[in-house]
């Protein structure tokens, strides 16, 4: 079971002249990899006298993480290829140094109303892929070390 886990959050309250909207943007890292996230904005809309009148929860931006740049930008490239709608604006679609998790680089893709589901099962593929693969094997530094010393 894939599990995730809110590593950040901050708030916001947009008061209107009939109504108020109070948004929460929460970062959400993966339990199971630290190289996936996303951030989920949860809205909630009140009347003068602040009776709920909606409530809503929309993801704003997935992350995946990277241990170098051209891999990251490689992954850019390939996400800006797969949905054309991300080379409308530079911001859409950005490989840059890690703010939200803990690789040192990440590719931000912003979540666009006409392309949501199908970055939602990308998003899910990609943690699919990130879970299922075979992953690098642990080094026993010391005996690394000793293994080298003896050459």
């Amino acid at each position: 079971m894939i599990t995730f886990k809110i590593i950040s959050s901050t708030s916001d309250v947009e008061n209107l002249k009939t109504r108020s909207h109070h948004k929460v943007y929460t970062v959400h890292e993966c339990c199971q990899s630290q190289r996936i996230g996303y951030i989920m904005q949860s809205t909630q809309t009140f009347d003068l006298q602040g009776t709920l009148i909606k409530s809503s929860q929309l993801i704003k931006s997935y992350y995946f993480g990277f241990p170098n740049s051209a891999q990251a930008d490689k992954f850019a490239d390939f996400a800006r290829y797969k949905f054309r709608r991300l080379e409308d604006y530079a911001t859409s679609c950005e490989s840059r140094l890690s703010k939200r998790l803990k690789s040192p680089f990440e590719v931000k893709i912003r979540s666009l109303p006409d392309i949501a589901d199908e970055l939602f099962l990308f998003f899910c593929q990609c943690i699919d892929k990130e879970l299922h693969s075979p992953k690098v094997i642990d080094i026993d530094h010391d005996a690394m070390k000793a293994k080298v010393k003896r050459l």
